[in-house]
């Protein structure tokens, strides 16, 4: 035993300097566990595991070297195979582009597109993606790509004629001949300015609609010049579009010969797929943050104060506007704002009719914007008027599907007379004598016949009525109605002036006593049952080739009471309705989501009965040169 002492003592010696304790082992937060697993950097600066892993492999990518050093290192790499080598550099030229961009924007470009273009290797060949499905990496490449893209577009400043135009970039021994489709420019590369969709956010609107896929989403916002004729139909505020940026890449043929590199800037409104690699892939898009970066530059809610107190400020934004270019593929869906509004109630349903993918396939969104403050009457004769120059513009030989109409309080009103055909029945409520016997002038005459005497057109296809005083609203004869209309600063009107001017007994009928007992009439007064011309308004029936709905609220006592707490049922109520449902909303609720389930359920009925059943949009023919 003694003699095996020393051994002992050695054997323990020796199994000391080799020997490694056991791993230190401890729990951890699983929400830290998940984030340090998915780590990358794209979030915070930390590298994905596979990069990590890819470094630990190769010596000569270890140690406080210099980024451009470290990604050669690892692209160079006999230890590492092609799949690890390109996922690795790309993320590190990501990084690098990241750091460089606002020292160095030249070379920030050049280091975007490696990093695009290593990622595109992995992603995109004849053969399919280099990583399978379920490979983590597939979708940080995907992200890579789609970073690396937006950060170049992002770069090409200038002026809009000359932003992308071709040119050749580079980084280190890598260079990039960069050329745009020159089709594709047209349609998406002419926007005054491009945010990245991701960098904006809209908490204010409940759902975000996006489409996962190729390309990076912007936005692309142009402001309105008014250089042609149709731009009087945009908003004022600009022009708003999703805009999605691809990057496509073609080997090169001799190894000192540029990477050929395609730009292409894609409405993603006309296209849902494209073709990378001879595939034909969705594309990426976000549809509702260019409509949102629009209302958050027109200020509209202050708007519809100023414009009821002020009429000349209302009056100088007037009109229909359109959110996209006219297509006549689809069906326009015009949505008219009520009393004291504007159409940011129509956020949410625009939204909707924008984002969804059946709903936007087949409807293109107006808008009408008016001053409220003025009688039904006189803004339902200058709606009228400003649609039919609209219809016209869009449309010069006539042929368009036919509108639907959505029209809320006293929008409805506006929306009913572009349905009806009068005869002389308003005009008989308002006066004894035909329009030819009046001492007028040609233009007050033709006035004051076209506020009175009208036709439906023929262009309506369908009316959805939301919380519609019809017959009038009560509310507008209270004492507190009275007091607010002396803030409204209203024009003189046609139906005004004449009756300042024929008092005559035989002439005017006794719509001029209760117009001399409101003093100046406004949009209030114009909603009282008690006006002769509402009450004959009222009675006039919706052409019977429209058909029409209403949705009304009966938040207050159901059917019997005050209904929506402005219009009651009965108000709100018109024979011959399509359809007709009551919900418990109140008069400023229609926005909600059953109010809006209704007229999505609308909207489709009437897309299935213009255009046939849905269909899903085609796919592009891919059997094209490898790009």
């Amino acid at each position: 035993m003694r003699r095996a002492l020393p051994f002992i003592v050695m054997a323990v010696i020796v199994a000391g300097c080799v020997a490694r304790p056991d791993l230190d082992l401890r729990r951890v937060e699983l929400r830290d566990a998940y984030r340090g697993y998915i780590d990358n950097v794209l979030l915070d600066g930390r590298y994905s595991r596979a990069t990590q892993q890819a470094q630990a492999l190769e010596p000569a990518a270890q140690g406080d070297i210099a980024p451009e050093v470290r990604i050669d290192a690892l692209w160079q790499s006999r230890r590492l195979d092609e799949t690890t080598r390109l996922f690795a550099t790309a993320e590190l030229a990501l990084e690098r582009a990241q750091q460089t961009e606002r020292k160095d924007p030249a070379a920030a470009r050049g280091w975007y597109l490696l990093a695009a273009w290593r990622a595109y290797q992995l992603l995109y060949t004849p053969q399919g993606a280099r990583l399978l499905p379920l490979d983590l990496r597939m979708h940080l490449a995907q992200a890579f790509l789609a970073a690396a893209t937006g950060g170049y577009v992002m770069l090409r400043t200038g002026p809009a004629g000359q932003r992308f135009a071709p040119t050749l970039e580079r980084t280190g021994a890598t260079r990039f001949a960069v050329s745009v489709d020159a089709y594709q420019l047209y349609e998406a590369g002419n926007y005054d300015e491009y945010q990245l969709a991701w960098s904006m956010a809209a908490p204010e609107l409940r759902t975000r609609y996006t489409r996962d896929g190729v390309g990076v989403p912007m936005v692309g916002i142009r402001n309105n010049a008014h250089e042609y004729p149709i731009d009087r139909y945009y908003p004022p505020e600009g022009i708003g579009a999703p805009v999605t940026g691809v990057l496509r890449f073609r080997a090169p043929d001799a190894a000192d010969a540029p990477v050929a590199t395609d730009l292409a800037l894609y409405d993603a409104r006309r296209h849902a797929q494209i073709c990378v690699a001879q595939r034909a892939y969705p594309l990426a898009a976000d549809f509702t943050m260019p409509y949102a970066a629009l209302l958050n530059r027109a200020h509209l809610s202050q708007w519809s104060l100023d414009a009821l107190l002020d009429f000349r400020h209302g009056e100088s934004h007037r009109g229909v506007f359109m959110l996209e270019p006219y297509r006549p593929d689809k069906i326009v869906v015009l949505m008219v704002h009520g009393f004291w509004s504007s159409p940011v109630i129509w956020r949410e349903l625009s939204n909707d009719v924008l984002g969804d993918p059946a709903l936007r396939e087949r409807y293109q969104v107006w808008h009408y914007l008016y001053p409220t403050g003025v009688p039904f009457w006189e803004a339902a004769r200058r709606f009228r008027a400003d649609l039919d120059g609209a219809v016209a513009e869009v449309a010069p030989g006539g042929v368009i599907h036919p509108l639907i109409l959505v029209a809320h309080s006293m929008g409805g009103l506006l929306a009913k007379s572009a349905a009806v055909d009068t005869g002389t029945q308003l005009w008989d409520a308002a006066f004894r004598v035909p329009p030819d016997q009046l001492d007028l002038d040609k233009r007050e005459r033709d006035e004051l016949r076209d506020t009175l005497i009208f036709s439906h057109r023929p262009y309506i296809g369908r009316i959805v009525f939301l919380g519609v005083p019809q017959h009038g609203a009560s509310e507008a004869d209270s004492t507190l109605a009275s007091f607010g209309k002396r803030l409204i600063s209203l024009p003189t009107t046609a139906v005004q002036t004449l009756m300042h001017r024929l008092r005559q007994g035989d002439v005017v009928s006794d719509f001029s006593a209760w117009l001399s007992a409101r003093g100046t009439p406004s949009a209030v007064d114009s909603l009282s049952p008690k006006s002769p011309v509402t009450r004959a308004f009222a009675a006039l029936p919706v052409d019977a080739s429209i058909p029409f709905h209403s949705i009304i609220g009966v938040k207050e006592n159901g059917r019997e009471g005050p209904g929506d707490g402005w219009v009651s049922y009965a108000s709100a109520h018109l024979d011959g309705a399509a359809s007709e449902l009551t919900l418990p909303v109140g008069h400023s609720q229609f926005d909600r989501p059953a109010p809006l389930a209704e007229v999505y359920r609308i909207l489709r009925l009437h897309a299935d009965a213009e255009l046939g059943a849905d269909g899903s949009p085609p796919r592009p023919a891919c059997d094209i040169a490898p790009r």
